[in-house]
């Protein structure tokens, strides 16, 4: 074998062998990102679950973080607002994030859908939309669609064989006074 070639391929090898072990090395933060309703008159289940999430990342960091990455919270208010939503979407990617938490509010649905196309996974404990069901994206959401929680509900009760129910609302809530 020629001894160039032999050397040109020992090089290459051995700066293969050097990238992976400093990219392995590599103790960057990893940034999560958290998106939803954090200045509006809809903000408090948004501003509640932003703080359930930076109080899990504290935790986390504490124990070292995630093979010894620490995480940081980049949260963002979308105003409830399409427009707003894109723009922070932008943000993130420009930010290196790769997952969002959030949106908090199924009326954002459609930002996310539109959401720019990149490799960012969404997570959404609160979006209910019957139309995030049967596509194919990359957004997960942990809460049933809206039309089927009634009857799971329904189906935990008699599988409790509960006898009554009491339902608790604040009448001065303008939603339930419009029902």
């Amino acid at each position: 074998m020629n001894v160039n070639l032999s050397k040109k391929i020992f090089v290459i090898i051995l700066l293969i062998i050097v990238s992976v072990i400093i990219i392995s090395c590599a103790k960057e933060p990893v940034k999560i990102g958290f998106i939803g309703s954090l200045t509006s008159k809809q903000s408090q289940p948004s501003i509640d679950a932003r703080n359930a999430v930076q109080l899990e990342i504290e935790r986390i960091n504490e124990k070292g973080g995630i093979n010894g990455r620490q995480l940081i919270l980049v949260a963002k208010d979308d105003k409830v607002s399409y427009e707003t939503s894109l723009e922070k979407y932008n943000e993130f990617i420009e930010e290196d994030v790769h997952l969002i938490i959030g949106p908090m509010t199924s009326s954002m649905v459609d930002a996310i859908l539109n959401a720019p196309k990149s490799e960012i996974l969404f997570i959404s404990p609160s979006m209910s939309a019957k139309k995030l069901s049967d596509i194919d994206d990359n957004i997960l959401r942990v809460t049933l669609p809206t039309h089927m929680q009634g009857v799971e509900f329904l189906k935990f009760i008699n599988n409790k064989n509960y006898k009554h129910i009491t339902i608790i609302c604040d009448l001065m809530n303008d939603l339930i006074l419009k029902i």
